[in-house]
């Protein structure tokens, strides 16, 4: 008879296999486990406070001061201290109500009066005094820490976010950051924040300040010369002045110390600013692996200014534009000369994000092998050129056979078949980056392939009983989606998520006759190819052998819809189907 005091047998499991089962648990399951058995705790502690959030706000009040003064208590070391590793800071404001949309209006005596959400003055002022008592010691308890995400909610106030920076800098082990800077408050705290954390390697940011984010790197960069990791996105350049001498990737050296040894960067995101790969930066990209550039600066396009539009150019301003050209040049370059200076300069990319696709991308990608992600957004084609769109996408892919049985000649896409892991093609229009019997083949040899993402035809999608009638389809074309879904199955083992997008027809293509009559044509062009992609992962079925991915998402836009595959029988045989998840 077994003993009463007998240990349970999940408590005889090794720790790593508990980890496993806490890891195959929710969250909610996950600290349930925990609270149900003291035993469990220090080993699902590091699971269920891995990511931890602080969110202070109007509706759950009571439980998020709760929180802050828990993390606070100095009376013991919590589970937290050696647990977290990551740490999300939202809003920091007691009167903020994620519920209250403002402005709100109302109209009162014959005018429309703003409508304030009302509160407690007594509850308020308590809560903010707590909060700010305790804030900081909640965020310095968490010794381990290594990743933070801040996002300023416009209701803080000035005082909380000098506090959160403070916190932030006796972190002994926080090596990575991201925070979005639009509602920052405290003047060049960025730069106090990411100048004084020693074991800082990665930093974000995100939107824009009234500050230069720029200059506020170049100040930290200055005084710490271990970041391996620079990421600035800029989500947002209208209804601000804009520079004439735009932002630049060099102004982030400009207090760098001549003496100091160049940095080691090894990734690299860029957006909205000027980028020039010249000798005085690249020395610090030799050990680039990771390059995101998206909405790059044109050094030729000089942003107008109110004295020049609308008014004869003086040969005063003649002389201005001139100098103005010539500062940009010396920053900035063509997105031809910065994939042709990559490839001199022999840096091989790992990952790659670009919103433009020149020819000079192409032939950098054919000069060497090794490439494991890529997100192509095919642009940076002269409007209306959809032709020469259609030819740089058939050199990335290879031309076709003239046969089905004769190999594609290889295009840059090939040297990293054996290397990709995720492709991502947004295909801006149907056409030759879409999915199809052109370029069926060359995906087909991506064999290490987990992630794919990319846009088929809507010419190529089934059609059947519901749809407006079109045009038939080449007979010749086998429907696109079962096509592509097929050809992931027997090709491509380590596949997990296949995500199929709909997109818009090329501009120099004719819409349907009906599509003119029944309203907006890309709307309708829109819901028609939803319908047929619905249709088309519903009726796909394998035999039960094959092994599917484990989730398909047919999508268009704003509109989603998750698959996943399920064994069904119909008929007395087995096979797999998608359905809805």
């Amino acid at each position: 008879m077994e003993s009463a005091n007998a240990p349970s047998p999940l408590l005889l499991l090794a720790p790593e296999l508990i980890l496993a089962i806490g890891d195959e648990l929710n969250l909610a399951a996950a600290k349930q486990l925990r609270l149900a058995c003291k035993s469990l705790a220090d080993v699902l502690g590091h699971t269920v406070l891995r990511s931890l959030t602080l969110n202070v706000s109007r509706p759950t009040l009571e439980r998020d001061i709760s929180t802050l003064e828990g993390l606070a208590s100095s009376a013991k070391a919590h589970s937290a201290c050696h647990a977290t590793k990551e740490l999300r800071i939202r809003s920091l404001s007691p009167t903020y109500d994620p519920a209250f949309q403002q402005p709100v209006w109302r109209h009162e005596g014959g005018k429309w009066v703003e409508i304030q959400p009302t509160y407690d003055p007594a509850v308020k002022a308590t809560a903010e005094k707590t909060l700010q008592r305790c804030l900081f010691d909640a965020i310095a308890s968490l010794k381990e820490l290594r990743r933070v995400e801040w996002t300023p909610f416009p209701q803080d106030n000035e005082r909380t976010h000098r506090i959160v920076i403070n916190a932030l800098q006796s972190l002994p082990s926080l090596s990575q950051i991201w925070v979005s800077v639009p509602h920052l408050r405290v003047p060049m705290g960025l730069t106090l924040a990411l100048s004084s954390m020693p074991h800082l390697r990665e930093i974000s940011t995100e939107g824009s300040a009234i500050e230069d984010v720029h200059e506020s790197l170049a100040l930290a960069l200055a005084k710490n010369q271990s970041i391996t990791s620079i990421s600035i996105s800029d989500t947002w350049r209208y209804g601000r002045a804009q520079p004439r001498v735009a932002r630049s990737f060099h102004q982030l050296f400009k207090y760098y110390p001549a003496d100091a040894p160049p940095l080691r960067l090894r990734d690299l995101g860029l957006s909205m600013c000027l980028v020039k790969f010249d000798a005085d930066v690249l020395c610090h990209l030799k050990h680039l692996t990771s390059l995101r550039l998206t909405d790059i600066e044109d050094p030729y396009a000089i942003p107008p200014t109110p004295h020049l539009q609308g008014n004869p150019v003086t040969p005063v301003e003649d002389e201005d534009l001139f100098a103005v050209m010539q500062q940009r040049l010396k920053v900035g370059s063509a997105i031809d000369e910065i994939w042709r200076a990559l490839r001199n300069a022999d840096i091989r990319l790992e990952s790659i994000v670009v919103d433009r696709v020149p020819l000079t991308l192409l032939q950098y990608l054919q000069s060497y092998s090794g490439l494991k992600k890529l997100t192509l957004t095919p642009g940076g084609y002269e409007e209306g050129a959809m032709s020469m769109s259609d030819v740089v996408a058939a050199q990335f892919f290879g031309e076709p056979g003239v046969t089905e049985d004769e190999e594609a000649s290889p295009g840059p896409l090939s040297g990293h078949v054996q290397t990709l892991e995720d492709l991502h093609i947004a295909a801006m229009h149907e056409g030759g980056w879409c999915f199809g019997a052109h370029n069926v083949k060359t995906i087909a040899k991506c064999g290490k392939l987990r992630k794919l993402r990319i846009a088929v035809i809507s010419a190529d999608l089934t059609r059947g009983p519901g749809f407006i009638q079109e045009p038939e389809p080449r007979s010749s074309v086998e429907d696109s989606i079962k096509l592509l879904l097929d050809t992931v199955s027997a090709n491509l083992p380590y596949l997990q998520d296949v995500h199929i997008d709909g997109t818009y027809p090329s501009p120099s293509s004719q819409m349907p006759e009906h599509s003119t009559r029944t309203g907006n044509p890309l709307r309708v062009h829109r819901n028609r190819v939803i319908k047929k992609m619905s249709r088309s992962i519903a009726e796909y079925h394998a035999s039960e052998q094959m092994k599917l991915p484990r989730s398909v998402v047919g999508g268009f836009e704003g509109h989603k819809v998750d698959y996943v595959p399920m064994i069904m029988e119909e008929s007395g045989s087995r096979s797999w189907r998608y359905v809805e998840s």
